[in-house]
């Protein structure tokens, strides 16, 4: 099961579990298993193994900023609409749920998968979101009611993981087969396919001009595809684990990834060269706003950590 949730982010709001109450004290008792920052940077959302979710205001590190939701299975994926208005949660029971203004309000359950959800992507212009997962389907809803607009599959797989272009033209999804299919968001039909041939892809990312996507697997590699003609333009290795997670940053002009015992590397795009390694013990599976230079991660022991990029490295 993946599970951990990690951004890229930017001055953000990251509490620290077991700083000043007993109840933030407790939140270290479970492991993190996803966390989703709205693009607008404002607030936060993380959860557990044991169901609950919360959200925060980054702008307030005190327990009044907190909203706590409780889930009867385990998240396994949160996004926020490109306006942060919007939370979408996903858990291990295939339970999809959908809230406008989380903080305020309550979540209402939807249709959902039948079994574990892996991965969720809303489209550039939010007003859809798309849901993959264990029984090899893509759902494609509509963010403004959360009305089930389509499905598309079944693949040849259980699905891992899912990424929207930025012109929403498209998306990309990967599974355990290793096979990386790109569908046309109008009508889902296969417009190109990719492979990793050993083993399941468990991360995916669009370029900010669309024209590149990145996959990482379990093969321990990421590799740089020509969205346009399916070329394989550039493998990068040097992770001795499966590659669990990988994005772009920096305009695209890198790219991060990060193993499963939590080595992150950064790489210069253009010339494929490792510029900058670290580790971050206890994450895997993560999420991302790219383009900025701080690492915030939720990890096994229950901890939300951060860890800033060197500028040198950038």
């Amino acid at each position: 099961m993946r599970w951990i949730g990690l951004l890229f982010l930017g001055g953000v709001f990251a509490p620290e579990p077991g700083a000043n109450s007993s109840r933030s004290h407790s939140l270290q008792l479970s492991t993190v298993t996803a966390v989703a920052i709205d693009p607008e940077l404002a607030q936060v959302a993380w959860g557990y193994l044991d169901g609950r979710v919360f959200i925060a205001d980054r702008r307030h590190a005190n327990e009044s900023a907190v909203t706590q939701w409780e889930l009867p299975a385990p998240p396994t994926a949160l996004a926020w609409s490109p306006d942060g208005s919007t939370l979408i949660v996903a858990d291990s029971e295939g339970g999809l749920r959908w809230g406008r203004n989380p903080r305020k309000s309550t979540f209402r359950r939807l249709q959902g998968h039948p079994t574990c959800i892996h991965s969720l992507a809303f489209a550039p212009d939010g007003a859809t979101f798309l849901s993959c997962g264990q029984d090899h389907r893509v759902r494609l809803w509509r963010a403004s009611d959360g009305a089930l607009l389509t499905t598309w599959g079944p693949f040849s797989s259980p699905l891992y993981a899912l990424a929207v272009s930025p012109q929403g033209s498209c998306f990309a999804v990967g599974g355990s087969d290793g096979r990386i299919r790109l569908l046309r968001n109008s009508d889902g039909e296969i417009v190109q396919e990719m492979a990793h041939p050993n083993g399941a892809v468990l991360s995916l990312a669009f370029s900010d001009d669309g024209r590149y996507l990145l996959s990482a697997g379990q093969d321990r590699t990421v590799r740089l595809w020509d969205v346009s003609s399916g070329e394989l333009r550039r493998q990068l290795s040097g992770h001795g684990d499966a590659v669990v997670y990988t994005t772009f940053g920096g305009s695209s002009r890198w790219i991060v990834s990060l193993g499963e015992k939590g080595l992150m590397v950064l790489w210069d795009a253009a010339t494929g060269e490792a510029r900058y390694a670290d580790r971050v013990p206890g994450v895997t599976h993560c999420g991302t706003l790219a383009g900025v230079s701080t690492l915030l991660a939720g990890t096994v022991s229950g901890r939300l950590i951060w860890r800033e990029i060197p500028r040198s490295a950038r």
